[in-house]
C-alpha cells in the first residue's frame, strides 16, 4: 500500500534508482521508512548484497536510535559489509551502532562497537573515521563517569585532528572536553578548553562563534567562581564589542545579561541596570525577553 503522501508516485516506484530519486524530495519520516523498506525488498529479491547493506544502514540511521529496530538493521548491515570487505563502511556503521546503544543508555555495549569501529579505522589509516571513533569513545567514557579514560580518548582524537585538514575536526572535540569537564565540576579545565576554542575562532576570524563561546565562558565563570570579577567583565566586554561589530544582537544581549550579573556581585546596581535595560535593544519585538527581572 502506498503511503498517503506518496499517492500519485506509484508509477515511479519500479526499481531502486526510482526510489532513490523519490527519496530526494520526501521529508515525512513514515514515507522515508516506507521507501527504504521497498528498496530493501528489491535488494533482497535481486540478491544485491551491497545495495541491501546500504539500505539496512540507511534504515538504521533513519530509525530512532533509541529503538531496537535501529540496532538490528545496523548489525545486519555490518555483517554484509564485512562479507563485502568494505572496511570503511564497517567502521562507520559500527560507530553509528554504538550511538544506538548509547541512546538506550547501554554504554558498555556501545563501547564494544565503538572500539570495533576504531579498530577498522586505524587498520585502513582513515584519519577522519579514527578521529570520530576516538571522540565518541571519549564521550561514552564520560557517560560512564570515567573521566581519565574520557579525556585520554578525546586527547587522542584532538592530536590527530590538529594535523588533519587544517583542524576542521578540532572544535567538536574541544567542545566535548569543555562540556565534560563542566558537567563533572572541573571548571578550571572547562575554562581552559573554551579558551582553546576561542583562540581557534579568533585565528580563523570566526567572529560569531567567538561571541557565542565568550558568552559560554561567561556562564562557566558565573558557576565556578574560579576567576576574578575583573576577568569575567573583560571577557564579556570583548563579547559585547565583537557582537556589536557584526550586528549579532542576540549574542550582545546575552553578554550584556552576564555582564549585569557580574556587576551585581560588586553591588554596582546602576551599571547592572544600564546593561539590562539595553540588553533587548534591536531584538525582534515578538520575542523580546525581559532582562530587567534579573535585578529582583
Amino acid at each position: 500500500e502506498i503511503m498517503p503522501s506518496l499517492v500519485g508516485s506509484e508509477m515511479c516506484i519500479r526499481d531502486s534508482d526510482s526510489i532513490s530519486e523519490l527519496l530526494k524530495n520526501v521529508h515525512q519520516q513514515d514515507s522515508i521508512l516506507y521507501l527504504y523498506n521497498l528498496q530493501k525488498d528489491i535488494a533482497e529479491k535481486s540478491n544485491n548484497k551491497k545495495q541491501l547493506a546500504d539500505v539496512l544502514y540507511a534504515l538504521g540511521r533513519k530509525n530512532n536510535y533509541g529503538e531496537i529496530t535501529s540496532s538490528t538493521n545496523l548489525k545486519k548491515a555490518i555483517t554484509l559489509y564485512k562479507e563485502l570487505k568494505d572496511t570503511v563502511a564497517v567502521s562507520e556503521a559500527s560507530v553509528v551502532l554504538a550511538r544506538s546503544y548509547q541512546a538506550r543508555s547501554k554504554y558498555e555495549e556501545a563501547l564494544v562497537f565503538a572500539k570495533e569501529g576504531l579498530h577498522y579505522a586505524i587498520a585502513i589509516d582513515d584519519k577522519e573515521l579514527t578521529i570520530n571513533a576516538y571522540s565518541f569513545i571519549g564521550n561514552l567514557y564520560g557517560n560512564l563517569s570515567q573521566m581519565d579514560k574520557a579525556i585520554e580518548n578525546l586527547n587522542k582524537a584532538q592530536g590527530i585532528a590538529l594535523r588533519y585538514e587544517d583542524g576542521k575536526k578540532l572544535i567538536p572535540i574541544i567542545q566535548s572536553k569543555s562540556f565534560l569537564y563542566y558537567s563533572k565540576g572541573y571548571y578550571t579545565e572547562s575554562v581552559d578548553a573554551v579558551k582553546e576554542m576561542l583562540a581557534y575562532f579568533d585565528e580563523k576570524n570566526n567572529q560569531r562563534s567567538g561571541v557565542i563561546w565568550r558568552n559560554n565562558l561567561g556562564m562557566i565563570h558565573a558557576s565556578c567562581n574560579c576567576v576574578t570579577i575583573k576577568e569575567q567583565k573583560q571577557n564579556l566586554l570583548e563579547s559585547i564589542q565583537l557582537a556589536e561589530k557584526i550586528n549579532f544582537h542576540y549574542g550582545r544581549s546575552y553578554a550584556a545579561t552576564h555582564m549585569a550579573r557580574a556587576l551585581m556581585k560588586e553591588s554596582k546596581f546602576d551599571s547592572a541596570y544600564y546593561y539590562l535595560k539595553n540588553a533587548d535593544k534591536n531584538l525582534p519585538k515578538k520575542v523580546n525577553p525581559s532582562f530587567t527581572g534579573y535585578l529582583y
